[in-house]
């Protein structure tokens, strides 16, 4: 049991090594971001659906799956658009357009596929897959030699 248990835990390390460093960069992702566009303040703000048909427009028809909306003064209105660029639109509170950013082809991007195994395509996913059927494997197995010792000792 203890040379399968230890064939399990070496196959998997370095897969489970990179699933947590890149887990561990996602965690912190924040920190990696650009900063938020600091929106002006205005002295007749637009209403939320007003604000969501110019977002629409500025994302050329395409439809806006979330909204950010802004809680304190200085912070805009972020519009998250369904597109292959992963567009996200931020607002004044006038409709004024602050910032287009594509984030499809960031960096916390390419460390999300890393981490999902998806930057691989099928076999990274089969990695990823593996690594976490062998993680329960190697629990599975460790207490099953903790529990075959205990017997021994009865």
């Amino acid at each position: 049991m203890f040379r399968l248990h230890q064939s399990v835990g070496a196959g998997i390390a370095a897969a489970l090594l990179m699933v947590a460093a890149s887990g561990v960069v996602l965690i912190f992702r924040a920190a990696f971001r650009r900063p938020t566009p600091v929106a002006p303040e205005v002295a007749a703000p637009l209403g939320l659906e007003a604000l969501l048909a110019r977002a629409t427009a500025e994302a050329g028809g395409e439809a806006i799956t979330d909204i950010t909306l802004a809680v304190e003064p200085g912070e805009p209105y972020v519009f998250f658009v369904d597109d292959d660029a992963e567009t996200a639109i931020y607002m004044a509170a006038d409709g004024s357009v602050l910032e287009r950013r594509e984030t499809a082809r960031g960096p916390m991007r390419l460390v999300f596929k890393l981490h999902t195994g998806e930057l691989l395509g099928l076999p990274g996913q089969g990695l990823a897959l593996a690594a976490g059927v062998g993680s329960v494997a190697l629990v599975a197995s460790g207490l099953g030699m903790i529990w075959s010792r205990r017997r021994r000792r009865t």
